[in-house]
């Protein structure tokens, strides 16, 4: 048994008795079958916490629901086929995804730094920064007011820091004060990450603002398919809106309250929410306007830019793009080829998609 097996299997072991726990108090006590929808839900290779997520051990449910699901396992085969490894750098580095993405005109945050633990860092300018002293004068002279501290290879929004100066400190997205300095060592000190991208705060527009009455830059996680003809479908669509208090969108499990609703491909309107235990909500909890039938902004400009940004980045065969509508429409945060299977109830229809690049796509 090869290390990477080991290692799932040992997470899947230690996540068991936490997640039937949370299971039987959600479900009222119903353990043996709890119990057995766990063993079909590892039959179909879902880990323990992603099947509670999407509710499949709910004792009442059918077990055709199974068929409407794909696993973060069964989308990671799919994932390895049409994207080339050589290539993943691409995407997983960000600093040289925000490096490609200007090279090839496609519209991101403006990046105003970089910083590295080893070596000196650079400014947008290309000026060399080196020691503390140097990112301290950059940090309260030359930098931005307002800017995005980002783990160079984080994900699910681990690790991000909002910060804004003013009267010669800065300040986060929950009120503590730092000083240039103590920026610096937080940067230096950290044990995830060696580098950090240093970055413009975007806005989303008025209208996603308004729905959710959040400060937090929201994105819709737009999943393209690359196909062999060279045209580019876009399999999957949803809007990530934040819940509770964060600056971060990600569902995370659910852990940070936020919210997930399915887009209407075709003509950017939310169609439905997702994972069932938001599926009763159609109104956001804190303005109480509407989420089903919202028109997302700006959404023809946001496929025709996923659609050429795919194209820029062949021979990847598939990418879930992470993309921002501002004022001035959309602009792309992120793109990830190790996304997150959608959670829908026409998850053929998304496979579909895979026609030209995988012979038979299975769901589980």
């Amino acid at each position: 048994m090869d290390a990477d097996r080991i290692t799932r299997h040992t997470r899947i072991l230690l996540q068991i008795p936490v997640v039937v726990a949370q299971a039987v108090m959600r479900h009222g006590g119903h353990l043996p079958a709890i119990a057995r929808k766990l063993v079909l839900s590892l039959k179909h290779r879902y880990e323990p916490r992603e099947a509670f997520a999407k509710e499949l051990l709910d004792p009442t449910l059918p077990d055709s629901e199974f068929s409407k699901h794909l696993s973060r396992s069964n989308m990671s085969r799919i994932q390895r086929q049409c994207n080339p490894a050589a290539w993943e750098a691409l995407l997983a580095d960000k600093s040289v995804f925000y490096r490609y993405c200007t090279v090839c005109g496609i519209p991101i945050p403006t990046v105003y730094a970089t910083f590295s633990k080893y070596s000196p860092g650079v400014t947008q300018s290309g000026k060399l920064l080196a020691g503390r002293q140097q990112w301290v004068s950059y940090l309260l002279e030359e930098c931005p007011p307002e800017i995005v501290l980002k783990p160079n290879h984080g994900f699910y929004g681990f690790g991000i820091m909002f910060l804004e100066r003013t009267h010669g400190e800065f300040v986060d997205n929950y009120g503590k004060h730092f000083r240039a300095e103590a920026v610096y060592d937080r940067m230096m000190s950290d044990k995830k990450s060696d580098m950090f991208v240093i970055q413009e705060r975007i806005r989303n527009h008025r209208d996603i603002a308004r729905l959710s009455g959040s400060q937090a830059l929201q994105t819709m996680r737009m999943t393209t398919v690359l196909q062999a003809d060279g045209s580019v479908t876009l399999a999957w669509a949803h809007l990530k809106l934040a819940g509770g208090e964060h600056l971060v969108d990600n569902y995370r499990y659910g852990e940070l309250n936020n919210l997930m609703a399915g887009v209407d491909t075709r003509t950017g309107v939310v169609r439905q929410m997702l994972l069932s235990h938001n599926s009763k909500i159609t109104a956001h909890p804190k303005t109480g306007i509407p989420i089903v039938g919202f028109q997302i902004p700006y959404w023809s400009e946001s496929r025709a830019l996923v659609e050429r940004s795919a194209r820029k980045f062949s021979p990847l065969g598939t990418i879930g793009w992470d993309v921002a509508v501002t004022q001035n429409g959309p602009m792309i945060i992120e793109g990830n080829i190790w996304y997150d299977p959608p959670s829908a109830p026409d998850i053929a229809d998304f496979l579909a998609a895979f026609r030209t690049l995988i012979p038979t796509p299975k769901k589980n």
